[in-house]
């Protein structure tokens, strides 16, 4: 009998202290020594499931992935992984292996589609039928079937799969049954938890079915990670909601002095210093008076002008002048060539254009939408009775889970941004899915927040594949 646990669901632990919200960056990750284990990836979507098993110390070797907008992202963050491109149904063990270029593998791990086994859905209602998925169409009831023929032609020492909380309950349950029974006699030593992304370090709730099995030879038992004894909220996550943060994650108030403004200004993220290179190119206050200075000098005087800044820095509003924000109801303004007032912890124009990550644009608004005033009669930690799936998460909790369909459109009832109304930035949205802040997300806003919504949080699996890891070693 299958033991199912509600290890790390709704643990209450007291928390003093716990460590700074960071995930590593993609080039961190993959920079990580190597454990010497590999691992085939199958339904890889962007990548969630392989920056946790990069982040444990595996090497992917092969992806396979059927929704070409998944796939772009995907080679965005794994430039080196070959990828099968067509339905799973059409590819053999033997097919991956060559792909792969190995003989065997240490690892198979997938999340097949679970949209026909959601409790949010209508689950058995179009069990065999071939239904609207991502940007194509396909059947998805039986691709768990596909994933474990799968793991029964390639025959990897282990085998981990993902799906949706809702594979162990009600309807849903004899074919979960079903998967653990073909698990076994393809010679595997088979378990299960329901664990929770929030106690393994994502800022977000998310109940997911971890199944992980060991080959009968290897005479492992099944195991899984432990829950975090903390949990991450929104707040931790972006610590700017009510402030400036500093590059470390430092949360300022609004009304203190600004730590030392450099020449970048701590406006550019990582990537965008990167691909800038040693130098930038700061902008003076004035026509034709732009210069080069070095990232590692202090910054060149600051005046009204702004602070000549990579971006926003230069927050002009007429010709002749500069409005200084000190708040909604205390703006002034002062000529170019006066010296700047003392630059506040909010920044020059507001906290968005000083804070450590800057968000890529505003998250797109509520305004005219029903779900718009719905959301000003929430109050935090609330869900709407009228909405489904209309959330105003409590900032300092684990944000709700945040679904695929959620970014297709303003008017569509999703989880929301706890202090705005509005849905969340992309950048928002990568930190709340456990994703580094460098993680490359391809194609329009509504299918980058798809990518997240569809994901397992880096941090989870790495959780996961580590402890598969010791097993293996």
């Amino acid at each position: 009998m299958v033991r199912l646990s509600d290890s790390g669901v709704g643990r209450a632990v007291r928390v003093t202290e716990k460590p700074p919200y960071r995930i590593l960056d993609v080039a961190e990750i993959h920079a990580l020594p190597r454990n010497g284990l590999t691992v085939i990836s199958t339904f890889s979507g962007a990548g969630g499931s392989c920056l946790g098993f990069a982040w444990a110390g595996y090497q992917t070797v092969a992806a396979c992935e059927f929704v070409e907008a998944a796939r772009d992202t995907y080679r965005a963050n794994f430039p080196g992984v070959p990828i099968y491109e067509g339905d799973v149904r059409g590819v053999s063990g033997d097919e991956l292996l060559a792909l792969a270029g190995v003989d065997s593998v240490d690892v198979l791990e997938g999340s097949p589609p679970c949209s026909s086994f959601s409790t949010a859905g209508k689950r058995s209602a179009h069990w065999g039928q071939v239904r609207s998925y991502s940007d194509t169409e396909q059947r998805t009831d039986d691709l768990f079937d596909e994933y474990l023929r799968l793991v029964g032609e390639i025959r990897p020492r282990a085998f981990v799969a993902e799906n949706v909380a809702g594979l162990v309950k009600g309807v849903s349950k004899g074919y979960f049954r079903e998967v653990i029974a073909s698990a076994r006699a393809k010679g595997y030593r088979v378990g299960a938890r329901v664990l929770d992304a929030q106690w393994l370090g994502v800022p977000q709730r998310r109940t997911r079915v971890i199944i992980v099995g060991f080959r009968d030879d290897l005479d492992l038992e099944p195991v899984f990670p432990d829950p975090l004894p903390y949990r991450y909220t929104i707040r931790d996550a972006l610590p700017w909601l009510d402030g400036a943060a500093t590059r470390d994650g430092r949360r300022l108030d609004g009304d203190d002095p600004a730590p030392t403004v450099q020449t970048h200004g701590r406006l550019a993220t990582r990537s965008e210093l990167a691909a800038i290179g040693p130098e930038l190119e700061t902008t003076g206050h004035r026509a034709g008076t732009r210069t080069q200075h070095s990232l590692d000098l202090p910054s060149a005087a600051v005046t009204s002008g702004g602070m000549g800044n990579l971006r926003a820095g230069q927050v002009l509003i007429s010709d002749e002048d500069i409005a200084l924000n000190y708040g909604p109801k205390n703006r002034r303004s002062a000529s170019f060539d006066d010296p700047a007032p003392t630059v506040m912890a909010r920044g020059i124009g507001g906290v968005r254009e000083y804070q450590a990550t800057v968000p890529d644009g505003d998250g797109p608004s509520l305004d005219g939408y029903a779900v718009g005033a719905e959301y000003d009669r929430l109050a935090p930690g609330e869900s709407s009775d009228k909405y489904m799936n209309l959330v105003r998460p409590d900032a300092d909790e684990p944000c709700p889970t945040v679904t695929q369909l959620g970014g297709h459109s303003p008017g569509i009832a999703s989880v929301a941004h706890p202090t705005e109304r509005r849905k969340f930035t992309i950048a928002e949205l990568r930190r709340i899915c456990g994703f580094p802040d460098d993680f490359v997300l391809t194609g329009t806003y509504a299918q980058q927040w798809e990518r997240c919504g569809r994901a397992v949080p880096p941090p989870m699996m790495h959780a996961v594949a580590a402890k598969v890891a010791e097993m293996l070693a």
